[in-house]
């Protein structure tokens, strides 16, 4: 596990190595983090999309709580293989990037997307 208690990260690539080689990140929610780290959840487990675990509040409580939550989840051996699975194969590319944000300017102004 990666532990990143960050209280402001612009961009960050700590937790895209630890991703992309097998380690899993508990990050507190802000910027970058959030962006790239799909938290833990029901939906996001059924789903096959996360890819590790989120804080909120910037502090040690919250901070401890997550860490629990993953050694929890660390004893389910499936899950946390299929988290590692996720985030290795998880596409943060700027290709994925610029289609999103085509996809949002295009609804913005009232256009459907164009084909790819």
């Amino acid at each position: 596990m990666l532990v990143m208690l960050s209280r402001y990260e612009p961009c960050g690539l700590t937790q895209l190595y630890s991703l992309r080689y097998g380690t899993i990140p508990i990050v507190r929610r802000t910027g970058g983090l959030a962006d790239t780290v799909t938290p833990y959840k029901p939906s996001t487990m059924r789903a096959k999309q996360a890819t590790g675990f989120h804080f909120i509040e910037a502090s040690a409580d919250a901070a401890l709580s997550a860490i629990m939550l993953a050694r929890e989840i660390f004893k389910d051996k499936k899950a946390w293989h299929e988290m590692i699975v996720a985030g290795m194969t998880s596409d943060l590319s700027w290709t994925q990037v610029a289609k999103r944000y085509e996809e949002f300017y295009r609804a913005t102004i009232g256009e459907k997307a164009s084909p790819p």
